[in-house]
């Protein structure tokens, strides 16, 4: 069969229905608007199914279907090889009895410039005092206490306490006195003479302090 041929049968078909159409309209009295009208009341009439229900078609409800993503195992940090070294902290010998240089007949104390360990020129007699008491009285051992303020860490302090310590031990030994007759210890800024906030309280808590030990010899 022609498709030319069928192609033109069709719109005659067409044609016809639709005139069909609009004489009965013609014929009832209606026009097209009022058709469409009553056309939508009809539909609202109707008990229309709602196509996006979402129990109409379940496996349609919420979109596709998501796929489920594992979570991934999680690996513990391993600890390192070699744990950080930590700075040591000078030792601090325990002195059961020690008794104050001063008040024995040496020199109890000197002082020392923020932050610095060099032995201040104003000090030097006294310490040749300390030096000559020392070499004359075998009996004692003496020890050598470092002294700061309160500036600084803890840590800090404990290590420029030590630092003036050995600075005022290794001057006595030029002077003649025994190294293995002296031993330092460090109290950083845990035992200041004045609690005051001042530079002056300051420099007097700046110190290195003589005790003597008894020996048993």
């Amino acid at each position: 069969m022609n498709k030319q041929w069928v192609f033109r049968t069709g719109l005659m078909v067409c044609a016809f229905l639709l005139a069909t159409f609009v004489s009965v309209q013609v014929s009832q009295g209606t026009t097209w608007p009022e058709f469409q009208l009553k056309s939508q009341e009809a539909l609202n009439g109707l008990d229309l199914i709602d196509l996006n229900h979402p129990g109409l078609f379940p496996e349609l409800a919420g979109g596709p279907a998501k796929k489920k993503v594992e979570p991934r195992p999680t690996r513990a940090p391993e600890p390192p090889t070699t744990p950080p070294k930590k700075e040591e902290a000078p030792t601090r010998p325990d002195i059961p009895e020690k008794i104050p240089l001063g008040d024995i007949g040496g020199v109890q104390r000197i002082h020392f410039d923020y932050d610095k360990s060099d032995i201040k020129p104003e000090y030097v007699d006294d310490l040749k005092k300390n030096a000559e008491f020392m070499k004359k009285n075998p009996q004692y051992k003496y020890l050598i206490e470092g002294h700061c303020d309160e500036r600084g860490s803890n840590e800090y302090n404990i290590a420029l306490g030590e630092r003036r310590a050995n600075a005022t031990k290794k001057f006595l030994i030029g002077l003649g006195v025994d190294a293995d007759r002296m031993i330092t210890k460090s109290w950083g800024e845990e035992k200041p003479l004045d609690l005051g906030k001042t530079e002056a309280a300051y420099a007097l808590n700046r110190r290195a302090e003589f005790f003597a030990i008894p020996t048993k010899e």
